[in-house]
Order: structure tokens, then C-alpha cells, then sequence
């Protein structure tokens, strides 16, 4: 699920590979406020959505659109992206490396907060 303000995948078409269509021109709005769930089976496209607002990969022109309140998000910093969008996977994501850089990379920064490493 994840909390949005105004955003909407404009006719949104993405490959990994260049031959397997992940998304096929899909589209949908989520208005201010909202909070929305994917649901689907296995390599229906929830994680590769999730991806692509993340911006983990950008789309390729001619590709669609998604926009952030009119704003196209290739034009967005990754940070400032990444702070308005609120995300909880079905399945918790770590980095193959330790519990101090995980929660480093959460953070931003590990100089503060109550640990002690």
C-alpha cells in the first residue's frame, strides 16, 4: 500500500529487458489523500509500479508518463521523490550487507539516534 498525493501513470509501458513487456500501457489516477493496495498475482506489475515511482528505473521516452501533481518525476530529485511517497511492501527489502548499513540507509545518516554500534 502506499500513500499518495496527486498522481497518475499516463498510458505507462516498461521492459527489464528490452523484449518482455512488464507494464503494457497502463494508466490510473490516485487522487490527494488516497491510499491505494496493488493486488494481483505473481508478474502482474505491482513491484515493477512501486519501481518506477521509486524511479529505480526511469522511463524511456515514449514510454508514458507518470506525473506527481502535474509534475513529471524524471524532473524530481530521487530524495524529494522518494520523501513524498509513504510504501509498505508485502516483503521487507535489505541490502545484502550489515544491520548498520540498513538502517544507515533508512536514516540517512547514522550520527544520530539512540544506537550504539
Amino acid at each position: 500500500m502506499f500513500i499518495l498525493k496527486h498522481r497518475l501513470l499516463e498510458n505507462v509501458s516498461f521492459s527489464y529487458d528490452g523484449r518482455n513487456r512488464a507494464l503494457d500501457a497502463i494508466s490510473f489516477k490516485v487522487k490527494k489523500g488516497s491510499s491505494v493496495a496493488l493486488v494481483g498475482e505473481s508478474g502482474a506489475g505491482k513491484s515493477t509500479v512501486l519501481r518506477l515511482l521509486y524511479r529505480f528505473y526511469d522511463l524511456a521516452d515514449g514510454d508514458g508518463k507518470i506525473l506527481i501533481d502535474g509534475q513529471d518525476i524524471r524532473k524530481v530529485t530521487h530524495a524529494s521523490l522518494r520523501k513524498a511517497i509513504g510504501v509498505v511492501p508485502q516483503d521487507p527489502v535489505l541490502f545484502n550487507s550489515s544491520i548498520k548499513y540498513n538502517v544507515g540507509y533508512v536514516c540517512g545518516s547514522l550520527e544520530q539516534g539512540p544506537w550504539h554500534w
